[in-house]
């Protein structure tokens, strides 16, 4: 799986969980420090990676468990970079 499809499925996760709380991507940008909509919409458009970082404050400001933003993604292998090893344990352990 590339980068890219993995972005994009994680970003999906995300996009589910804000509306099932009622959040907009603009609550989710300043939650995060970013400086606009359009920046957190990048990345949950896969167009720009989320940083472990920012996937964890997000579980944490949306009060749910890691593995719900992870739920149904597919293991990566190493070699599909950064993310992979970054994720891959905590996607090979959901």
């Amino acid at each position: 799986m590339t980068d890219k499809r993995f972005a994009k499925a994680l970003g999906s996760n995300i996009k589910a969980e804000l509306r099932r709380k009622d959040k907009t991507q603009a609550d989710a940008a300043h939650a995060l420090g970013l400086k606009s909509q359009s920046a957190i919409s990048d990345r949950l458009n896969g167009d720009v990676r989320f940083g472990f970082d920012e996937v964890l404050a997000l579980a944490a400001w949306l009060d749910v468990p890691l593995s719900r933003l992870m739920e149904g993604l597919p293991a990566i292998q190493p070699s599909d970079g950064e993310v992979a090893n970054l994720l891959s344990p905590l996607v090979l352990a959901a």
